[in-house]
């Protein structure tokens, strides 16, 4: 049988008073030590040896603080398995160390893994919260203090469901000293706080001599609200040449840094000292700057009557707690307690509470101001200020003088920011330099974790490692700064709510300056009409500060490994990226897309996705550097020496954005329907099939395009340089319907001619700058002026040619006699004046349909490399006749040529207004006649060079048409006749056709 150690209520009561020796062992020699009633420790607190730990009620030690707040965390010996009832409540001061614990014979604890931690209750350590098992359970909560630590290492951890907080929680006291301290000899600012400059001197200067004093009439003018400013006042501030090193500035509230000119009120409070003498308090504040407009909502009230107190609020929603709570700022000038001014000397925060070292920041604050993030104490007693504001009472009508001398005291911190140290600069949110190290931080180590509908909140870190991530199925993570080194032995690793956008947390700047001084004035005593002289003591706080109240997430490192990886949050590491999967997909949510931006010094390569075959983005990813999509395989060359194998991806899909500095992409399979855009260099595309499925490909260089097959349709691009492309079986777009649109400026490149495809629905306007040449080679067949050259030859469907003075575009063929087939050739600018801006080689010859210039002066322009298919109909180059209620489809420009006449009418098409031939222009006509047998006769006009078609069918409604006969017409207008003998049975229907030569009257 088991033998049990159990606390009972009078042995609590017991260790309370301190029976117990801290040498003691509880429970020593004991299978199961068990907790089931309330039990509070604050001092000697003896050691649980035991194999079993079970609580089931509160359990709340505090026997290894120090005056710091930091210490020794309790732990036990000897024991393999805690748990943590559902009714238990732990709270330890500093915290809590739970292991297997073991003395060796020279007196040294070893520890290692305990066998099971399971908690279903809540555990609380104001420092410390330390659990090392090989099976962790937690569906409770866990919470550690604000500059807390909770650490998490075991081989199974499950924490599904669970709470974890570091960062205090309102069920436990928190005893943290999380704000500011106060020490004899100077003070240490709370985490986040930072001095920038310091003042405390008369008259505007720091030493108190050639200072300026206050112009009492002009006051009215000074802090007149809304535009109130304070006067020039000298401060001390670090230089940025090195923090030792102190330098004097001046400076004058509001800043031009904040924009807070004409958006400030005034709060008084006014107080009678004594039947001569008042004091006004007068805090100046914007009320309606961007922080305001963010959601900071400012507050002025006076502790006690004396102490002007501004607070900063903002409500927000705790997405852990699912509570709405409050960030808060708070500034206190407690100038009135004092008669000396003096300049404080700061401590850094870290060495004082490791080990309550002093170690001097080089920075100082006056002794009458406190920045702090939780309430003074004097809030608690404030008043709401009892007199409206006029500034008519800096200059009473009856003042005895109309200068004053004043004490000045000034003062500016950044909070959670980045620190100039020279006073009110721009700033940003900083971030730890070591997150390692960071207070404030949850750190899990786990071989397998379960993090389903986990909520888990951070004041600066949280840090996961886990080889295999077994969910995270609507978990949350809330922390300004992350890190994860995730795997998973799934099929698909699903990262989802692990990195949030924003953190609530103030951040920006703040500064103060406070002036002291005293105007006398005569009155007349109402009762005995003697006049005397009285006093008004003046306390000005003129506060101007620049908040948010968020800041971004900073993802510190990220890693991932698993065979499909799918990211559905918005991942930014700044660091180090390693994503170690077969398959990567950025999720493309409605509304809320996912995101992967590459950290600012980081190419995609294979270093960070070493086995990367499909990649899918259907969000965005960013990459300020070179991205090199490919992988390499480790192998041996001939001589059997190890080298690597460059190896494309088999899938390379793209729905979203996609933006680096330059594209090398190698793919088996290319898609791109999103954005491609390189930044600063060019897209190169080594493919087996390639398809642009509308989309648009951006590149400040060239656009490089090798492929087996590559198709495109209504795709846009852009290429700062020459577009290259070099496809062996087939280049093709979706016909007329593809509607491409692409845009170069160094011209067009077609190395060989496919053997099959067209681009008939793509327009490709090439653009030179003033006074460059831009080089275009291309590498279709040379089959002459006919419209079997457009078909399976790499045809276009539009070039333009838009070019600025001087712009000279040549063309030349790949071999030595190509050609290129455009259906609509355009000139703009420069390039209208085609003898000088037009060069064409003697192995190209441009074949076009269409023209924006007459084809009839361009026809056989260039010596010949220019000319017209006017028998060619494409989809930019023809359009429908209506002829005897019927569409002809005929070349545009044919039809607006003065050099050929389709009727044979002597007229030219161009000013001809039934340019066409109709049937009544046929005239057909039929008769029988005898010779000696019974014929059809059937005779008609024919116009020169035409060719007659006549049809027969025995069926008006169902056909067939079949031929009879088909005659040339010859250089003149004529009737021709055919006879046709009648067949007995079914009766013949004839018609004739007419085709016109489609040609020119001269060349």
């Amino acid at each position: 049988m088991h033998s049990r150690f159990t606390i009972s209520s009078s042995f609590a009561a017991a260790l309370v008073a301190g029976v117990m020796l801290a040498t003691r062992l509880w429970g020593q020699g004991q299978a199961v030590f068990e907790n089931n009633t309330d039990t509070l420790l604050s001092t000697d607190v003896p050691q649980v040896a035991a194999t079993t730990f079970i609580n089931s009620a509160r359990f709340s030690v505090g026997g290894g603080v120090t005056i710091s707040g930091y210490g020794l965390p309790f732990d036990t010996l000897y024991t393999l398995y805690f748990t943590n009832k559902t009714s238990g409540r732990m709270e330890g001061y500093p915290g809590f160390r739970l292991d297997f614990s073991t003395n060796t014979s020279s007196a040294v604890i070893e520890r290692f893994p305990a066998s099971v931690i399971h908690n279903q209750g809540k555990m609380y350590g104001s420092t410390w919260l330390d659990l090392w098992a090989t099976n962790i359970v937690s569906p409770g909560q866990l919470s550690a203090g604000v500059e807390g630590l909770i650490r998490l290492r075991g081989n199974n951890v499950n924490l599904s469901r669970s709470f974890i907080r570091v960062g205090g929680d309102p069920e436990y006291p928190d005893l943290d000293v999380s704000d500011s301290l106060i020490i004899s000899s100077g003070y240490i600012n709370p985490r986040g706080i930072a001095d920038t400059y310091w003042a405390v001197g008369r008259d505007g200067t720091l030493s108190g001599s050639n200072g300026v004093s206050l112009n009492l009439p002009f006051l009215r003018q000074t802090f007149l609200t809304p535009t109130p400013n304070s006067p020039s006042h000298q401060v001390l501030a670090l230089s940025t040449l090195g923090r030792n090193r102190v330098i004097t500035n001046i400076m004058s509230l509001p800043s031009s840094f904040r924009g807070s000119y004409g958006q400030y009120d005034a709060f008084v409070y006014s107080n009678i000292v004594s039947s001569t003498s008042a004091l006004v308090q007068i805090v100046f504040i914007p009320t309606n700057n961007y922080a305001v407009a963010a959601g900071i909502m400012p507050s002025v009230r006076f502790g006690s009557g004396i102490v002007p107190i501004v607070e900063l609020r903002t409500p927000y929603y705790d997405p852990v707690a699912q509570a709405s709570r409050l960030l808060t700022l708070y500034l206190s000038d407690y100038a009135q307690f004092y008669t000396n001014y003096t300049l404080q000397t700061g401590y850094d925060r870290n060495t004082y509470l490791a080990d309550s070292t002093l170690a001097a920041t080089g920075t100082r604050r006056p002794n009458n101001y406190l920045l702090s993030f939780n309430a003074p104490s004097e809030w608690s007693f404030s008043l709401l200020p009892n007199l409206a504001y006029s500034n008519v009472v800096f200059y009473p009508a009856t003042a005895i003088t109309n200068r004053a001398s004043y004490r000045y005291t000034a003062y500016s911190a950044v909070v959670n920011a980045t620190n100039d140290y020279t006073g009110l600069g721009m700033v940003s949110p900083i971030f730890y330099a070591n997150p390692s190290n960071a207070p404030g931080r949850l750190q899990i180590e786990a071989d397998n974790l379960d993090l389903r509908q986990a909520r888990i909140h951070a004041e600066n870190v949280v840090s996961i490692s886990t080889t295999n991530l077994i969910g995270n199925t609507l978990a949350f993570v809330d922390a300004p700064i992350v890190r994860y080194d995730l795997g998973s032995t799934q099929s698909v690793l699903h990262v989802s709510n692990l990195v949030a956008s924003t953190f609530n947390r103030f951040w920006g700047q703040i500064a103060v300056w406070s002036a002291f001084w005293t105007v006398p004035y005569t009155n007349q005593d109402l009762i005995t009409g003697n006049w005397e002289t009285n006093y008004t003591e003046f306390h000005v706080t003129f506060v101007d500060y620049e908040f948010y109240p968020t800041i971004p997430v900073n993802l510190y490192d990220f890693s991932a490994r698993a065979t499909n990886l799918v990211l559905h949050d918005s991942l930014s590491p700044s660091t180090a990226l390693k994503l170690d999967a077969e398959s990567l997909t950025i999720a493309g949510q409605v509304g809320n897309p996912a995101s992967l931006t590459l950290p600012f010094f980081a190419g995609w390569g294979p270093e960070s996705f070493p086995r990367l075959k499909h990649l899918t983005n259907d969000g965005n990813i960013s990459i300020t550097q070179a991205a090199d999509f490919s992988t390499r395989l480790a192998t041996n060359d001939i001589y059997g020496q190890p080298t690597l194998l460059e190896v494309p991806y088999r899938n390379f899909i793209n729905r979203g954005n996609l933006d680096a500095a330059s594209h090398r992409i190698l793919a088996t399979n290319f898609v791109n329907s999103g954005s491609l855009i390189a930044s600063l260099g060019g897209i190169q595309l080594r493919l087996t099939n390639g398809t642009l499925a509308g989309g648009w490909l951006s590149a400040q260089s060239d656009v490089d395009i090798r492929a087996v097959n590559f198709n495109a349709a209504t795709s846009t691009l852009s290429a700062g340089g020459a577009l290259i492309l070099d496809v062996t079986n087939n280049l093709s777009d979706a016909g007329p319907a593809a509607l491409n649109d692409w845009q170069v400026h160094d011209g067009v490149t077609l190395l060989r001619r496919p053997r099959t495809g067209d681009l008939l629905g793509t327009r490709i306007t090439s653009q030179a700058a003033f006074n460059t040449l831009v080089r275009h080679i291309w590498a279709g067949r040379n089959l002459g002026p006919t419209p079997a050259g457009f078909s399976n030859n790499a045809a276009l469907g539009q070039l333009v040619l838009d070019g600025a003075n001087l712009a000279l575009f040549e063309f030349a063929g790949a071999d030595t006699n190509n050609a290129l087939y455009v259906d609509y050739l355009e000139f703009r600018g420069f390039a209208t004046n085609i003898a000088s801006a037009l060069q064409i080689a003697t192995n190209l010859t441009i074949y076009f349909a269409n023209a924006n210039l007459s084809p009839d002066k361009l026809n056989g322009a260039l010596g010949g490399r220019l000319q017209w298919v006017y028998q060619y109909t494409g989809t930019f180059s023809s359009t429908n006749l209506i002829v005897d209620g019927r569409p002809v489809t005929l070349n545009t420009a044919l039809l607006q040529s003065m050099f050929s006449d389709l009727d044979a009418d002597g007229i030219p098409n161009k000013l001809d207004p039934t340019p066409y031939l109709s049937g009544r222009d046929i005239d057909l006509q039929v008769e029988f006649v005898r010779t000696p047998a019974l014929q059809a006769k059937l005779s008609w006009m024919a116009i020169q060079r035409s060719t007659s078609l006549v049809e027969y069918t025995t069926n008006l409604t169902t056909g067939p048409w079949l031929p009879l006969t088909s005659i040339t017409q010859g250089p003149q207008n004529g009737r021709l006749t055919v006879l046709d003998p009648v067949r007995p049975g079914a009766p013949r229907y004839y018609r004739v056709r007419v085709e016109p030569f489609i040609g020119l009257s001269q060349p």
